[in-house]
């Protein structure tokens, strides 16, 4: 009898022993399903927080592209005034003797109360540069525009995600900050004092804000900015080469774009040392010519042609097929524009005596 309890009792002892076993084995499964579940709860939440910032975001990009299509529409409408107005103004033939030498810096003394075709654009600018939302829309763009070209050297100074962005708000404010008196030099009859002038209020105003990026960066890292800064018309240039690149299916590496910032670089410094060396930055709109524009023209191609040999050695067939094509496009572009500048701000050249 006594073996018999003694066996029961092993058999309860292995029982209770095995049900203790199953029964932890059975919590810690609840414990590992209750850790993913907690797991997922914090990724859910976290999914959930990232779906409320990028919900803001897009409302806020929405607002902001609300508010360029208003500005937008309200240029083209403009555009389209002022093109009417050109064409208005182009049609009258032009008149002889001593009238033959007015150009369109003085069309506002041969026509009382009229404004130059020049005059009306300049306003037009104006008085949209005075709308507090056509120049919060520019500052959009101008951000937009500005942070393909000082992305790198974001990344190069490795600024902090609250630098970075106080320092494109003062790259935008740089632009901004300008904008206005430069449209001022658009102006036909301004003399050269009053250019003179204008110009250096310009150079202050820079001057401004890169003391506000001095004190950001820090003189070592500001050294570099100043440095970059340089080269900023040429990453521009690539910056818009680059994106269509993407429409012909290829693209360029950092090294090779890096090489061509410097090629483009070195050959317009190269240029600038030719005393015929037009450097339109220092000849007003009101002072264009057809000759000027004509001597920019060949400028230009002979640069080009620089440029493409050096890119020869920097790029693949299809990149250089690419750029060969993006350096023509971008050629009749700037021509179109120099043509527009001579029509509307320039000194016309007295037509021949028959």
């Amino acid at each position: 009898m006594r073996k018999f309890f003694l066996n029961v009792f092993i058999l309860i002892a292995i029982a209770a022993t095995a049900a203790w076993f199953y029964t932890y084995r059975q919590l810690d499964a609840e414990r590992a399903r209750a850790t993913v579940l907690e797991k997922t709860i914090t990724s859910q939440d976290e999914l959930l927080t990232d779906m409320r910032v990028a919900r803001e975001e897009l409302v806020a990009r929405q607002t902001s592209l609300a508010a360029l299509q208003r500005a937008a529409d309200a240029a083209s409408n403009r555009v389209a005034e002022l093109e009417t107005q050109l064409a208005a103004a182009a049609a009258p033939p032009a008149p002889q003797g001593a009238a033959a030498q007015t150009n369109v810096a003085d069309a506002a003394v041969a026509a009382p109360g009229k404004k130059t075709a020049g005059e009306q654009f300049s306003d037009s600018l104006a008085t949209m540069m005075r709308n507090p939302e056509m120049k919060d829309a520019i500052r959009e763009q101008l951000k937009v525009a500005l942070d393909p070209i000082y992305g790198p050297l974001i990344k190069e100074l490795d600024l902090s995600p609250e630098e970075a962005e106080a320092f494109r708000d003062l790259l935008v404010e740089r632009q901004v900050a300008v904008m206005d008196m430069s449209m001022d030099l658009m102006k036909p009859g301004m003399d050269a004092e009053q250019r003179k002038e204008l110009t250096g209020r310009i150079e202050e105003e820079r001057n401004k804000v890169n003391g506000m990026i001095r004190e950001l960066l820090g003189d070592g890292q500001y050294e570099r900015y100043k440095a970059y800064q340089e080269t900023e018309q040429e990453r521009q240039s690539l910056s818009q080469f680059k994106q269509q690149l993407v429409m012909a299916d290829t693209s360029i590496d950092r090294a090779q774009e890096e090489q061509l910032v410097q090629a483009m670089t070195d050959e317009r410094k190269e240029m600038a040392k030719d005393p015929a060396y037009l450097d339109l930055q220092k000849n007003p709109p009101s002072g264009f010519t057809q000759e000027i524009a004509d001597r920019w023209a060949r400028q230009q191609a002979a640069y080009n042609e620089r440029v493409l040999a050096r890119a020869a050695g920097i790029l693949g067939k299809q990149q250089l097929d690419a750029f060969r094509a993006f350096q023509e496009n971008q050629m009749r572009l700037q021509q179109m524009q120099m043509k527009m500048a001579v029509s509307m701000f320039g000194a016309k050249e007295a037509p021949q005596k028959e």
